[in-house]
Order: C-alpha cells, then sequence, then structure tokens
C-alpha cells in the first residue's frame, strides 16, 4: 500500500505534521523575552535488556509528563519511542513491526 503519507510502507505522519506546522506561511514575529522550558534530554537507547527497561520506562514516562503537548495522537508517541529501540532484541522487535507495517498495510501496534 502506498499512498502520499507512506514510502516503501513507512508512515510519514510526524514528519508531515512538523512541516506542516512550521510551513503555515505566517510570518513570525520579532522575538520577545519569554520564559522558555530547558530543553530536555533525550531518552537513551535501548536494547530490550530487561536489567534497562524500567530506567527507559522511567525515563519516557518523565519525557511524556513535561512535553506531552510535542505529541498530537498517541501514534506519534509510539514511533518517536521506536526510534529509541536500536539494539538487541528491541530493534528486532521494532523492525518486525515495521515489516507487518509493509505486509499488511497497516501498523500493528
Amino acid at each position: 500500500m502506498n499512498s502520499n503519507n507512506e514510502i516503501q510502507g513507512y508512515k510519514l505522519y510526524p514528519m508531515l505534521h512538523f512541516c506542516r506546522k512550521f510551513s503555515s506561511g505566517v510570518t513570525p514575529s520579532a522575538p520577545t523575552k519569554q520564559w522558555t522550558r530547558p530543553k530536555l534530554p533525550s531518552l537513551p537507547n535501548f536494547s530490550g535488556e530487561r536489567t534497562s527497561g524500567r530506567a527507559f520506562l522511567n525515563s519516557y514516562m518523565l519525557y511524556l509528563h513535561l512535553a506531552l503537548e510535542q505529541f498530537s495522537c498517541d501514534e506519534e508517541k509510539i514511533f518517536w519511542t521506536l526510534a529509541f529501540f536500536k539494539d538487541g532484541r528491541a530493534v528486532r522487535w521494532s523492525e518486525n513491526l515495521f515489516r507487518q507495517e509493509v505486509d499488511t498495510g497497516v501498523f500493528p501496534i
């Protein structure tokens, strides 16, 4: 299944949403001094090892509590989280999800 929002079976919604947000055609006004939230650290990479699972989950939950407004839906949270599944069992599990999406046209979560 190849629609305008997919390339080789991978959904591009988060990227499209981001691009639309910043290409609204509105000219930004001069910067004003406002309080800005400190930059949040990124999540650590997750390998699927049980010994690091709780630490990853805690980091994920903390990030969501502090930056929930960055995500417009649960699907964005899922894809963002899968980006940190880079090693071991976690990356194999993530790759399997994307393979299922390519095969069926539907992301399985």
